[in-house]
């Protein structure tokens, strides 16, 4: 499969991963994440609407760095959104391993926490 297949599922799964993260509960948002990934939903206050920008880097073969400009919706208030995911491809689902939120620009080369 090439890039662009690969950039259209990763960004359906990511998409489908928010949905649940934001509208259901744990199991269901579990069935999106790797083995032994702790991640915890947004607690089913918000509604999903959409990804407004992804930005997709693989890091390695079977994993890669998504960028994403989301904005849900909190009792009729729109809101932005931005995480950092790393995504792990098993198989030919790809799972998330990792949920970062951003409140700002990523700089990559500054790991340091502010």
């Amino acid at each position: 499969e090439n890039d662009a297949d690969k950039t259209k599922k990763i960004t359906d799964s990511v998409s489908q991963f928010f949905k649940a993260y934001y509208e259901q509960n744990q199991t269901q948002i579990d069935y999106f994440l790797v083995d032994g990934a702790d991640i915890k939903g947004a607690g089913q206050k918000f509604s999903f609407n959409k990804i407004d920008r992804i930005n997709i880097y693989k890091l390695s073969d079977k994993e890669f760095l998504a960028i994403v400009d989301l904005n849900v919706d909190y009792f009729g208030n729109a809101i932005k959104q931005g995480f950092n995911l790393t995504v792990v491809q098993e198989g030919d689902k790809f799972l998330v391993k990792t949920l970062e939120p951003r409140t700002s620009n990523i700089d990559l080369n500054n790991k340091s926490n502010n």
